[in-house]
């Protein structure tokens, strides 16, 4: 392991984060890791294209020799809708607050590390997910989901082209956690039988995810009372023993008063809310191109709020 990066992996665990390094000839091999799932039938074309589109090589004023990953704790947050008189408590899963902020905040401090010693970094987009596996950072679990020893599924991945030398190479074939062997619970938990007996690639078409991170209306087969966050999806994370040393633990995003909730169901354009409540969005991730989503799914965890005891 070059001095260069094992400082900069003494300093990751110094910050509770952790890194691993590949050579920069191993972007090929991130392609043809997905090119390889449609060659087995396992994405369709446009699954392989939406995939492919991640992969972006930043154009570097260096030659590039490593691509460094980063894994960093994202906890899910927790947000307080007033409506009806109660207060109706909502989750928001792992890294769909403050995404991108850390991604840069990481990428930004991982070149303030190597500048001391001569070498630079920049941001690319890559599949970060297979990144952090065959790097051998992270587990894939049955859900599909990136885990990573300490952090559990509760954690923000990070990716940064780099001059550094990387005479090292971690590269491993994807791996699962070894208690998926034997357990199932993700499985059993899932409300849309998205996880599969008979192979271990997410049915993405039934993920609920997929389906509330979309503007479309929600397919009929959809049931109300599945919903369980205010984006994407809790159930496989929330039960599986994996995250058994990180279940629980949530980042307080707020509250909204019931004349903001109001506010928010009538649709209010994001120009007109007054200022305090326009923060509280920002606040939540919601101020963007997916502000329209926080209506709709909103009112539906709402709704199914209704037949809670309390």
């Amino acid at each position: 392991m070059s001095t260069a990066l094992e400082m900069i992996t003494a300093k990751a665990g110094e910050s509770g984060w952790k890194c691993r390094a590949v050579p920069w000839a191993r972007m090929e091999d991130l392609r043809a890791a997905i090119e390889g799932r449609f060659e087995a039938g396992l994405l369709d074309g446009k699954a392989l294209r939406d995939y492919l589109s991640f992969i972006y090589e930043p154009g570097c004023d260096f030659e590039p020799r490593s691509i460094i990953v980063l894994a960093m704790e994202a906890l899910p947050g927790h947000v307080v809708f007033e409506w009806k008189r109660r207060p109706v408590p909502v989750v928001i899963p792992p890294t769909y607050t403050g995404f991108v902020r850390r991604i840069l905040t990481a990428v930004e401090t991982l070149g303030g590390w190597l500048a001391p010693e001569g070498f630079r970094a920049k941001r690319p987009r890559l599949p970060m997910k297979t990144l952090a596996v065959c790097s051998g950072l992270a587990r894939y679990g049955r859900n599909n989901i990136c885990y990573v020893e300490g952090i559990g599924s509760f954690v923000q991945l990070a990716a940064a082209v780099s001059d550094m030398p990387c005479d090292s190479d971690p590269w491993v074939e994807p791996k699962a956690l070894e208690l998926c062997s034997s357990c199932s619970i993700c499985r059993r938990s899932c409300p849309t039988g998205a996880i599969p007996e008979d192979r271990f690639l997410l049915r993405a078409e039934k993920c609920l995810t997929l389906h509330n991170e979309d503007s479309a209306d929600f397919p009929e087969w959809i049931d109300p009372a599945w919903h369980n966050a205010l984006i994407g999806c809790m159930k496989c994370q929330d039960t599986c023993p994996g995250n058994a040393g990180v279940a629980g633990k949530y980042e307080d995003l707020g509250a909204f008063t019931e004349a903001e909730t109001g506010l928010l169901l009538e649709g209010t354009p994001l120009e007109k809310l007054p200022a305090g409540t326009l923060e509280k969005v920002e606040r939540i991730d919601f101020a963007g191109d997916n502000y329209g989503l926080l209506r709709r799914n909103l009112a539906v965890l709402l709704e199914a709020s209704r037949s809670l005891p309390g």
